[in-house]
């Protein structure tokens, strides 16, 4: 063996000798205990307690839950994610309650419009403009975010409800609760709604706006008479207009 390869051999020995003794001195024993970096090294009035728990944990608890997570979207995003750490929460679930954030901002740093995110990966929203009156848990299952709020009423048989209008169209309820329109349901006027529930942007409701159809509760002549519903001769009063074009659809009494 030449004299230069035996030579670079020892050296390289020595030097990884050198190396695991050093280590073995160096690197503490509570190494990778609390992640990828010394522990002893950190400050002592720092909490070390691992705070973050086994997610498989809350699905013992809330199996509906997590059931319906598991199904959407948010399928891959740890619960504490939203909730935050669950340590406490699992050691005294009555006296530890879970984060649970409702507010617009909180859906908002993950789903704010934001060129630089892929809109394949995560759904994007505008939020200065999409139904900016509204929490976003008031429509969307936050578990489940694809599944409307709304929809999950209606497959209840509750479709007739207006609470489930409302959840979007607040605005425009407490108008209507105003005025002579208040105990007319919704889809009186607007048609069943379910489709519009599933997909609001693709399924627009039905808007009236002929004064016939006004005039099924109100025509004289046409409107079965009615204690309490004002009547009106559609061929005198303001021919040339639609109803809509002078009085507000959701409160009639009130003028635009």
């Amino acid at each position: 063996m030449p004299n230069q390869l035996r030579n670079l051999i020892i050296v390289f020995a020595i030097f990884v000798g050198l190396f695991l003794t050093a280590r073995h001195f160096l690197v503490p024993k509570t190494f990778g205990d609390l992640g990828h970096y010394r522990a002893d090294a950190l400050q002592y009035n720092i909490d070390h307690e691992k705070k973050f728990v086994d997610t498989t944990l809350c699905s013992n608890c809330h199996t509906d839950i997590s059931n319906s997570k598991y199904v959407g979207a948010h399928k891959l995003i740890n619960c504490q994610t939203c909730h935050g750490a669950g340590n406490k929460h699992i050691e005294n679930p009555t006296i530890n309650k879970m984060e649970k954030s409702s507010e617009r901002e909180f859906c908002a740093k993950c789903h704010a419009k934001n060129l630089a995110r892929s809109s394949t990966v995560i759904k994007q929203v505008d939020i200065t403009k999409h139904n900016i009156d509204s929490k976003c848990v008031n429509c969307h299952n936050p578990h489940s975010p694809e599944i409307k709020m709304a929809q999950v009423a209606s497959n209840q048989n509750k479709k007739d409800e207006p609470a489930i209008c409302i959840m979007c169209h607040d605005k425009i309820d407490k108008i209507k609760t105003k005025g002579m329109h208040k105990s007319v349901p919704c889809q009186s006027c607007h048609g069943e709604g379910l489709n519009h529930i599933k997909s609001p942007s693709k399924s627009n409701m039905f808007k009236p706006s002929k004064r016939e159809f006004c005039g099924k509760c109100h025509g004289i002549g046409i409107a079965p008479k009615s204690k309490g519903i004002k009547q009106i001769d559609l061929k005198e009063h303001n021919i040339e207009n639609k109803c809509i074009d002078c009085h507000i659809g959701h409160n009639p009494l009130e003028f635009k």
